[in-house]
């Protein structure tokens, strides 16, 4: 999530356009990804699935089937996750929206929506 912020931090066009703010916005944008998104994905992705798998009791039959609606469940959420992502996201970032998002603040609306979508799956969690 923090370094979701800190993308669309450095996508405003605001930020971009201030002099001498290159640097600054390019040095938020390096932490943004690798350090904050960088590390937050390793450790979710790999960590997931297994806390995931290890919910549900081997030995009981019932808890076997819901853990194979957990893992189909999970698989198409990544999946309409990425797809959502590639399809429209990747579009917006380079074309905007038409007149309701224009074209230089495509990187910054697609990092604002990234950045929206995880805290709305955090507030979910708790």
């Amino acid at each position: 999530m923090i370094g979701d912020i800190l993308l669309a931090i450095a996508a405003h066009p605001s930020v971009l356009s201030l002099d001498g703010s290159t640097k600054t916005a390019q040095a938020i944008f390096i932490v943004g990804l690798f350090v904050f998104i960088g590390i937050g994905t390793g450790a979710i992705k790999s960590n997931v699935i297994t806390l995931g798998a290890d919910q549900f009791n081997p030995d009981d039959e019932r808890e076997n089937a819901q853990k194979v609606t957990f893992f189909s469940y999970f698989y198409w959420s990544i999946n309409v996750g990425a797809g959502f992502a590639y399809g429209y996201l990747a579009t917006l970032c380079v074309k905007g929206s038409g007149d309701f998002i224009p074209k230089e603040y495509g990187y910054f609306a697609t990092f604002t929506i990234c950045a929206c979508v995880f805290i709305l799956a955090l507030a979910f969690f708790f």
